[in-house]
């Protein structure tokens, strides 16, 4: 075959993959104008209307005062009242998101006098929040720890991620071309900035402090992330920065707004490392917990108590892992011992203490306010499915051991001895069953019939001892079962 000819026979692999390769190319343009019409949010913005709206939400005066005064009342109620429904209307009709995004929008556009216009409208925020719900703490005569406003004492790496992407959401939002309403709402509940600061009016009024540092860091942390959220968006979505006649201050205005943004950015920063080396140090110690006490099974009336367990962290401190069990029943100290070697191959847990509360050794104070906070708020958990199972086991095996006393066992084995010559074992006992509405007992007679013994004869003897019994004990209920 000539040199020619075997170009020839070569071309149509050659040109097959050049084919494949347009092909390929075309494909990932396609993914990338699919992705860039899905995503690109540029070109539905309007930088202009999107400024005025967020400027014309900072004052914080008139009517936007009395709002967030009647909305802190609302909020303050919903958290005695330990109602989640009546917080979320408080948040619905919270002025509180205007000066934030404020201060993202003038530190993104180096606006120093809406900068300044929105921290003081941000300072007076607070302080009329944080005064109006001291009052009404202080003044209620019901001032209960509800669950709700403890929630708000202490936060986690999942408030974090929910201030900022609920920042995202609503500067996104507010950026588009119609502002979408239900966002706006639906980032007010999610972020939750005015409950802790009815938290912080709580812990000053009740004369606990810890309480009011709690929540005033939570609050904290979703103010400088919403507002981090609406810094970055400002920047991504190219608004125009603010121009002055001046160079000079000009440029010292970017200097500061610039300084100023990196000083918010630090603590977000740090607070956001902070949080998720605490979320991290949680579920280790969780990790922990199910492979040591949870595991743990008590011979006698010794019982761990899950809902009192205390996971501290303690941030520049000792971090602390509590553990209550009731009961007479003590953990011996080799396991014990053997927990705490458990716990030292836990990275983040080598340094935590590792604290168990017994009952039994004595009746201390200490000992008396967990049995009673176990009673007062974890009654209605005491007897979930885990405990019904655990209850009625222990149930069938007492009622086991008395039945002889509950019906004359002796004298119907005997008869039934004497009635059916092929019997060769016969039990009593009493079965509890439930479908966790009800409970119910059935008294159960097995029986054992003799080797060499027919099925129909079984069948037929095993009819007649069930009527007999029925008869004899006056009871419909009760059953008769074979053992082999």
């Amino acid at each position: 075959m000539s040199e020619e000819q075997l170009q020839g026979t070569a071309m149509p692999e050659q040109d097959s993959g050049d084919e494949v390769k347009k092909d390929f190319k075309g494909l990932l343009g396609s993914i990338r104008k699919f992705l860039s019409e899905l995503l690109e949010i540029r070109s539905n913005t309007d930088a202009v209307a999107t400024k005025e709206s967020i400027i014309a939400d900072i004052p914080f005066k008139g009517h936007t005062s009395w709002i967030l005064i009647c909305s802190i009342f609302i909020a303050s109620i919903g958290l005695n009242a330990n109602s989640t429904a009546v917080v979320i209307g408080a948040m619905l009709i919270s002025p509180l998101m205007g000066p934030i995004l404020g201060m993202g929008l003038s530190l993104a556009i180096n606006d120093i006098d809406t900068l300044r216009r929105s921290l003081k409208n941000f300072g007076v925020m607070v302080v009329l929040s944080v005064i109006t719900a001291f009052l009404f703490f202080y003044l209620f005569p019901l001032r209960d720890e509800s669950s709700e406003l403890l929630a708000r004492t202490k936060p986690d790496i999942r408030d974090v991620l929910i201030a900022f992407f609920g920042g995202l959401a609503l500067v996104i939002a507010r950026a588009k071309k119609g502002t979408i309403a239900s966002v706006i709402f639906g980032v007010a509940i999610a972020t939750a900035l005015m409950p802790p600061l009815c938290t912080v009016g709580f812990g000053l009024a009740i004369g606990k402090p810890w309480y009011a540092a709690g929540a005033m860091y939570l609050f904290t942390i979703n103010t400088i992330f919403i507002g981090l959220a609406t810094f970055l968006v400002i920047k991504f979505l190219r608004f125009p920065m603010v121009r002055y006649a001046n160079s000079h201050r000009r440029r010292l205005i970017a200097r500061i707004a610039s300084i100023t943004g990196i000083l918010v950015m630090i603590p977000a920063g740090f607070t956001f490392y902070k949080v998720f080396q605490e979320s991290l140090f949680n579920k280790q110690a969780q990790e922990f917990l199910k492979e040591t006490i949870e595991m743990y099974q008590f011979n006698g009336a010794g019982r761990y108590v899950d809902n009192l367990t205390k996971i501290e962290y303690n941030d520049g401190k000792t971090p602390l892992i509590e553990l209550v069990c009731m009961g007479d029943e003590l953990i011996p100290d080799n396991v014990v011992n053997t927990w705490r070697t458990q716990k030292n191959q836990y990275s983040r847990l080598k340094d935590a203490d590792l604290h168990i509360i017994q009952g039994g050794k004595d009746d201390s104070e200490e000992k008396f306010n967990y049995v009673s906070e176990l009673y007062e708020k974890n009654k209605a958990e005491l007897l979930n499915k885990d405990e019904q199972i655990k209850m009625l086991k222990e149930e069938v095996s007492h009622l086991s051991k008395n039945a002889e006393k509950q019906i004359p066992f002796k004298e119907i084995s005997a008869e039934a001895r004497a009635n059916y010559e092929n019997l060769a074992e016969m039990g009593f006992s009493y079965q509890i069953s439930t479908d966790f509405k009800k409970l119910d007992t059935v008294p159960v007679f097995s029986i054992k019939w003799k080797e060499g013994i027919r099925s129909p004869q079984k069948e037929a003897d095993a009819k007649k001892m069930l009527v007999w019994l029925k008869l004899r004990l006056q009871d419909s209920t009760l059953v008769v079962k074979e053992v082999e």
